[in-house]
């Protein structure tokens, strides 16, 4: 019995060693890490054994471990953002990967108004942009970035001064008045601009331009729809700390070729010969003086410009905290940046300071929670525009002659060409500042009622304050030219605003080919603002003491203002996909906006888009050409309520200190400002989208291509009224104007070895008309006014929006011959002066003679961008350029002759004169200009064509073996240039201008479009950054 027992023990302990031996033989181990293509670990990848249960996750520096039991086990890893790989494990022990980003695959996840849907299914025209390619470029502005890289969106500065915005118009100029688009961001529509936001905090931007799109915006989407999604933390994730920081300098990128002093002192001795004149004896004796010495006279553009600089600081950290419960945790996200530019001119200068927080909290697997605050302030200084107080364009009409400053430094008045002194204005421009402070704040709640049906709610508040100051201090130059008394502006105002949206998005699929996605909703949102601002005289000048309450006096009239409007609306959207190739959307908004009344307060919005995934057919399958082949269509209708103002249904009155008698007393009475517009109605924008995806090599190359029409019905102006008018003009639905075009883009990205590139390119034809302007087919009217030459633009039907007016010149006369026979046409005229065409032939040049001179519309706008990385080193550019536009330099009013002793072109010197250049190109030089030279004409229009390499970078990243011993988990050095090379025709600073706002009799700003009156350039920037994680 004993030996029975000790051998069944031994049985049992040999069955015991055995089933260990063959499990610890089938079981075996692998470990390795997981990165991203810029060698960054990735946290939370799920790795699985395929076919089972057994599976893990990488820890917080991408590392894992992971048993596994037969050599053919397939290895998957998955992580959102990046292709699934599946590795076939063999024998290894350790295998480490590098996933590969999925951002542009047609799976991608892109968000759209009020959801997110996959790219496969959309059935609008949307781009999309990631927040890496943001990052690109150098910028205060998330949205200058954008240039070049999505079809059908031109981007333009307005102006190179720091902190200038930028316009943005997606799909042509869409109205008369108000062209911007809406930023959406994290959910919430914000306005016309994001500059509270950071590139660096920025995951993504979709860009939706047809209606089938923004129709779910209803009022607010008639011009396109930015939607900005912010970075977030990550779940189960320890904190990732980010700095990022760049030094730039900046130099003007061009000077406008000019004359000296002796070569202007030639011509104007050489102009009053020709008109028979005598200068002034002072005068005169000035001018033979720096021409008998060759005197190179003083550079007024080095008296203005300088070179400046560029510095941006942010810091960041984002997470998640997980709880021992799946279905709980906390993600954050807290951001820092500080920017500061100081431009290219003296004393003009620009600061940010932006702070982020955005925290969700997963209460349960159906509740989530969120709260973000932002705050914002900024900094700058004022800049005078125009050709008469500008220092730009005064930098450009001073002589040469004269100088800036006296032997002891003091500033001297001009002697020769009237105007004030461009170094004096620099100097006091100084004396500005301007502040804005604001602060939003967002709460959000997100329940899952069932699996299919969810509620979400988002709620944001905003709130700021702006302070303008301005400070004029006492100064003599001479008896035109001088300040006798301080004055002090100053102007605070606030704004508030919310918006609250709630929305239930229901999703199901059944018998797996019919999935539907259904959206219904609701929005309200307040908007209010309130200022004053008023003028105080005698002020000290001590800029501790530089208070209205320390003023001797005041101007008698303060002014004031006050705004508030309020749109509530109600949309819904509806989705359906039959086996995912046949795709429809509907979606349907009714909009109320306080700025209308009566009927017409309120507007229905309908679109409808369809679209069909024709690689998913077996027919098309079988070519084995297509990796994608998608057709799309659209159709809808947007409003547009942002060009009209606030009451415009109402009378106000104003005091303009006006003075009334009344049974012999004097009284003080008010005046009418505006006329009522209770008739005014909804601006609707109606658009046509026909488009085509398609893929290549297996999604290697990727094009896409767009027709669409774009009608603007019942635009929104404001109209003429006669001079002696008080104020306001009134706004009235004018008429519609219609754009039409194609965009195409095309993308190549490869991974060969080690190598990754890129290399894109897009290219955008519009054409621009009016269709109708009132009721009255010889309608127009006219904008771009510049003073002393007049209106340079007109709108009418059947030509495209604000093309350029004018008379046509025909060469100079060059002959007395010539001379006499067109006499009784151009009867002041001379030899040397300029012929203008008799257009109607009725014997004079008159103001029926002026024809079309072009237009700053472009034929065609175009980008393309490449990117290339190997072995740590990477390389990115990206151009912009646009054909076929013209500008209207108006600076040339001051330049293309030397009356009034003002500067000129140099190639002025090439003027005409019988006996010293009788083979001249350019007109004769005189001081009277008895023939009206200088009268608006196509001298004054240039091709305004240009490409510019935008951006060029190249950068290393330390192999992350050397940074990790420090606990750095990516080190990134870079340097770059902005602005590198610009290759265009025009005379001026800078092709990229924004409309013209200064100067102008027309306080509609898209009438100026293409006028350029000396506009602050775009500085040429070179950086140095750093990128680092840890």
């Amino acid at each position: 019995m004993f030996i029975m027992k000790k051998n069944l023990r031994f049985i049992l302990l040999f069955l015991f060693l055995v089933s260990n031996w063959i499990g610890y033989s089938q079981t075996n181990t692998v470990k390795g890490t997981i990165t991203d293509e810029s060698g960054m670990p990735l946290p939370g990848v799920t790795i699985l054994v395929k076919g089972t249960a057994n599976g893990t996750i990488t820890d917080f520096d991408g590392n894992y471990t992971l048993e596994y039991t037969s050599p053919d086990d397939v290895f998957s890893f998955s992580y959102v953002g990046f292709k699934t790989e599946e590795v076939i494990i063999g024998t290894k022990t350790s295998l480490d990967l590098t996933m590969e980003s999925d951002i542009v695959g047609l799976n991608e996840v892109v968000i759209v108004g009020y959801g997110a849907m996959k790219k496969s299914d959309l059935t609008g025209a949307v781009s999309s942009v990631t927040g890496d390619d943001l990052l690109k470029v150098a910028s205060s502005r998330p949205v200058e970035a954008l240039q070049g890289r999505v079809a059908g969106m031109n981007i333009s500065k307005s102006s190179g001064r720091p902190g200038a915005g930028v316009k943005v118009r997606i799909r042509g100029v869409g109205s008369t008045n108000n062209s911007d688009p809406l930023y959406v961001v994290d959910g919430v529509p914000v306005g016309t601009d994001i500059e509270f936001l950071a590139p660096e905090d920025i995951q993504s931007i979709e860009v939706l331009k047809d209606a089938s799109s923004t129709a779910i915006y209803g009022n607010k989407g008639a011009n396109g729809v930015i939607i900005v999604t912010t970075k977030s933390g990550k779940s189960s994730s320890k904190p990732v700390f980010s700095f990022n920081t760049y030094y730039g300098v900046a130099e003007i990128p061009n000077k406008v070729d000019l004359l000296n002093a002796s070569e202007q002192g030639r011509l104007i001795l050489e102009a009053a010969a020709n008109d028979g004149q005598s200068l002034p004896s002072d005068l005169e004796t000035r001018i033979n003086y720096v021409v008998a010495n060759n005197y190179k006279g003083t550079d007024w553009q080095n008296q203005v410009f300088r070179d400046g600089s560029q510095q941006n600081y942010n810091l960041s950290v984002r997470g998640g905290v997980a709880s021992n419960e799946a279905d709980r945790g906390i993600t954050y996200s807290l951001s820092g940046t500080i920017f500061d530019e100081e431009g290219i001119v003296e004393n003009t200068g620009f600061k940010k300071y932006i702070f982020n927080s955005k925290n969700e909290y997963k209460i349960n697997k159906r509740l989530k929670i969120g709260v973000q605050l932002d705050l914002f302030r900024n900094e700058y200084g004022n800049f005078p525009q125009g050709i008469y107080g500008g220092p730009i364009p005064l930098s450009l009409t001073s002589s040469p002659i004269d100088s800036p400053t006296n032997s002891e430094g003091d500033f001297i008045a001009m002697q020769t060409a009237f105007g004030n002194n461009p170094a004096l204005i620099v100097d006091q421009l100084k004396y500005g500042e301007n502040t804005t402070n604001s602060y939003g704040f967002r709460s959000w709640l997100e329940y899952d009622i069932t699996d299919d049906l969810n509620f979400k709610t988002n709620y944001k508040i905003s709130r700021g304050a702006t302070h303008n100051k301005n400070y004029s201090p006492v100064y003599y130059l001479s008896e035109n030219f001088n300040r006798g008394q301080s004055e002090l502006y100053e102007q605070r105002g606030d704004f508030y605003s919310w918006t609250w949206i709630n929305f239930l998005t229901y999703t199901y699929t059944f018998n797996d080919i019919h999935k539907v996605i259904a959206t219904l909703g609701h929005e309200s949102a307040y908007n209010t603002s309130s200022g004053f601002s008023g003028v105080g005289i005698d002020v000290p000048e001590d800029e501790n003491l530089q208070y209205l309450n320390l003023a001797k006096s005041f101007n008698e009239r303060l002014n004031a203002y006050q705004s508030q409007t309020g749109t509530t609306s109600y949309f819904a959207r509806g989705f359906y996909s039959f086996k995912n190739k046949y795709m429809l959307t509907g979606t349907v908004r009714y909009d109320g906006s306080s700025k209308f009344s009566g009927d017409n307060k309120w507007g229905l919005f309908p679109s409808v888009g369809a679209s069909w995934k024709a690689d998913e057919e077996a027919f098309i399958q079988d070519l084995n050409m297509f990796s994608t082949l998608k057709f799309r269509a659209g159709w809808g209708r947007v409003g547009n309520e942002s060009s009209a103002q606030a009451g415009s249904d109402v009378a106000n009155i104003g005091n303009y200190s006006m003075q009334y008698v009344f049974n012999d007393e004097q009284y003080q009475g008010g005046t009418s400002t505006n006329i009522p517009t209770p008739d005014l109605r909804w601006e609707i924008v109606e658009t046509q989208n026909y488009g085509v995806d398609l893929g290549f090599l297996e999604g290697d190359i990727s094009v896409t291509a767009d027709y669409f029409i774009r009608d603007t019905k019942d635009m929104i102006t404001r109209v003429a009224l006669p001079s002696y008018y008080p104020k306001d003009r009134p706004n009235s639905n004018i008429g519609t104007m219609n754009n039409s075009g194609f965009e195409f883009s095309l993308n190549y990205g490869k991974s060969i070895g080690q190598i990754n590139f890129s290399i894109g390119g897009n290219i955008t034809f519009i054409d621009n008309e009016i269709i109708k302007l009132n009721a009255d087919q010889d309608a127009f009217i006219d904008g771009g006014y510049i003073d002393k030459l007049g209106y340079t633009t007109r709108t009418e039907a059947g030509r495209e929006i604000a093309y350029f007016y004018g008379y046509q010149t025909d060469g100079i006369f060059r002959t007395q011959e010539e001379v006499d026979e067109y006499i009784s046409i151009q009867p002041n005229a001379q030899v040397g002066d300029v012929r203008f065409k008799d257009n109607n032939e009725n014997g004079a040049i008159d103001a029926d003679d002026r024809a079309y001179l072009g237009s700053g519309q472009a034929d065609f706008s175009y980008g393309f961008n490449f990117s290339v990385d190997y072995k740590g080193f990477d390389l990115s550019g990206n151009f912009y350029g646009v054909q076929g536009a013209e500008i209207v330099n108006g600076m040339s009013l001051r330049l293309l002759d030397v009356n009034d002793y003002f500067n000129a072109y140099a190639d002025r010197v090439d003027r005409f004169h019988p006996v010293n250049n009788p083979t001249g190109t350019q007109p004769r030089v005189t001081l009277s200009d008895a023939n009206n030279n200088l009268q608006f004409s196509d001298r004054y229009v240039e091709d305004g064509s240009y490409l510019r390499l935008k951006n060029l970078q190249i950068g290393y990243t330390i192999p992350s073996e050397f940074t990790k011993k420090s606990g750095i988990d990516k080190l990134r050095f870079y340097v770059s240039g902005q602005n590198l090379l610009t290759f265009t025709d025009y005379k001026g600073f800078d092709p990229e201008i924004g409309d013209l706002t200064q100067d102008a009799a027309s306080d509609v700003q898209s009438l100026g479009i293409g006028v350029d009156l000396g506009n602050y350039p775009q500085p040429k920037l070179y950086y140095f950054g750093i990128n680092l994680t840890f």
